[in-house]
């Protein structure tokens, strides 16, 4: 057999063990509520389609050596996964692997260019994220992974809303090539302590909302900053937006409002007045420092 038609063994509740060696496409819910399978390999299976393993509450290893699609909330809930191996998968849809929150560690895939929303939401055990081909993170993708402590996305040019929201133990992030962090990024990434984005421009609003121990900012070319972009962020200290063209557009001043440590915000020495000046950041005017 080299497919499987949708909802193929959907509810088989009893079902422990598979062999489709041929199999090359899986369908939707097609083992939907196999509760006692507990690991799959579909050596030859190259497109998962949404649902395919949806509440396989048991599973622990899923391995699809050629596989490059894997469809919407296909592994959602399988709160036992704690492998899975997909080495040339390109293609990851919204949910995929939501909400396996017990033992799955670690998500790596070398091959992936595109994740959808959700894709790994509510993963709490999950600690490494590797994306080397991703350029885009859809929103909530790693949402409430409070164990998620290391990011790799080096080519990473844009980050929806509530991307990273309530990764607890993320301590340093680095985007080389990131142009847009969008609202509530990362928001309650409460252990993180340095963000670098050299080339980002845009910062939505509460994008670090509550990062009460970061303790400096590093974004050289950013052009706009929403409101409560650093909102309660206790520990800030030091901000460069050392190398903009013009002023940095501030949305609000409310901007970094309860950051009581606040001393120094570096701006290039030809825009010091400018800043000074202007509508919000002149609410920062003794922060503001020419370098």
């Amino acid at each position: 057999m080299t497919r499987l038609r949708a909802y193929a063994f959907a509810g088989c509740s009893n079902l422990t063990t598979i062999s489709f060696p041929q199999c090359s496409y899986i369908g939707n819910n097609a083992f939907e509520n196999c509760y006692s399978l507990t690991s799959i390999s579909f050596p030859v299976c190259s497109r998962i389609e949404s649902y395919a393993f949806l509440d396989c509450s048991n599973l622990t290893m899923a391995n699809f050596p050629v596989c490059s699609y894997i469809g919407k909330n296909a592994f959602y809930h399988c709160h036992s996964l704690t492998t899975v191996s997909f080495p040339v998968c390109n293609y990851i849809e919204d949910d995929a692997f939501a909400y396996c929150y017990n033992s799955l560690t670690s998500a790596n895939f070398p091959e992936c260019s595109y994740m959808g929303r959700g894709a790994f939401a509510g993963c709490h055990n999950l600690t490494i994220a590797s994306f080397p081909k991703c350029s885009h993170i859809r929103s909530y993708a790693f949402g409430g992974c409070s164990s998620l402590t290391s990011i790799s996305f080096p080519i990473c040019s844009y980050i929806e809303n509530e991307a990273f929201a309530n990764c607890y133990k993320l301590t340093t992030i680095s985007f080389p090539v990131c142009s847009y962090i969008g609202e509530s990024a990362f928001r309650y990434c409460t252990k993180l302590t340095s963000v670098n984005f050299p080339v980002c421009s845009y910062i939505g609003s509460s994008a670090f909302y509550g990062c009460y121990n970061l303790t400096t900012i590093s974004c050289p070319q950013c052009s706009y900053i929403g409101s409560s972009a650093f909102y309660y962020c206790d520990s800030l200290t030091t901000i460069y937006l050392d190398q903009t063209s013009s002023v940095c557009s501030l949305l609000n001043n409310n901007a970094f409002s309860y950051c009581p440590k606040l001393t120094s915000i570096y701006v290039p020495n030809s825009l010091v007045t400018a800043y000074k000046n202007h509508s919000q950041w002149s609410y920062y005017s003794n922060k503001i420092i020419g370098i």
